[in-house]
């Protein structure tokens, strides 16, 4: 494991107006915080969140969706870390008006903006503790023949995009699943 890695990252992206991410609709209200007209955005990712949210069964019905509860922000270093973040944006593009904002007002809205980046990890763990739920050979403990591949054997979120490292998992899965045959 490594001795450090980032907190976050912050992403600087053209076009919050909606005609190319859709997504960045709405988000007049975080522009008006860095004074900024509507084809400039600063996104920031939290890389190792401390908050840690839930899935979990409906019912016994397979057709059923699962109860989540991503927990966005529960805990305060999420949150002491968004605020730093857009500190040090402000810092970066050093422009006057963002001293008139007090860090209480960037928490207010951190907390009203925020969102998840649609890479959910974790939620099937693989591993060597307790909370482990899938082998090393991707088997969900308990059971035969039933595997698990993709980012929820993930035990903690990697400081990075999810992508790579779930094609990776599929093809290892691949191979195991013919090395087995």
């Amino acid at each position: 494991m490594f001795e450090s890695k980032p907190d976050v990252g912050i992403d600087v992206d053209i076009d919050s107006k909606g005609s190319l991410y859709p997504s960045n609709k709405g988000l007049g209200s975080v522009l008006s915080l860095f004074n900024v007209d509507d084809d400039f955005i600063a996104k920031v990712n939290i890389y190792s969140p401390k908050s840690i949210g839930q899935v979990a069964l409906r019912n016994a019905k397979p057709t059923s969706a699962p109860l989540i509860n991503l927990n966005l922000l529960d805990d305060p270093y999420d949150v002491d870390v968004l605020v730093k973040a857009v500190k040090k944006i402000r810092e970066i593009y050093s422009m006057p008006v963002y001293s008139e904002h007090a860090g209480e007002e960037i928490a207010q809205a951190v907390s009203e903006k925020s969102a998840h980046v649609y890479h959910p990890i974790g939620t099937c763990k693989m591993g060597n503790d307790d909370m482990v739920e899938v082998d090393a050979s991707l088997n969900v403990i308990g059971t035969d023949s039933l595997r698990v591949a993709d980012a929820s054997i993930m035990p903690l979120l990697i400081s990075a995009n999810t992508n790579a490292p779930t094609i990776m998992i599929g093809e290892k899965a691949a191979e195991m699943i013919l090395a087995d045959a």
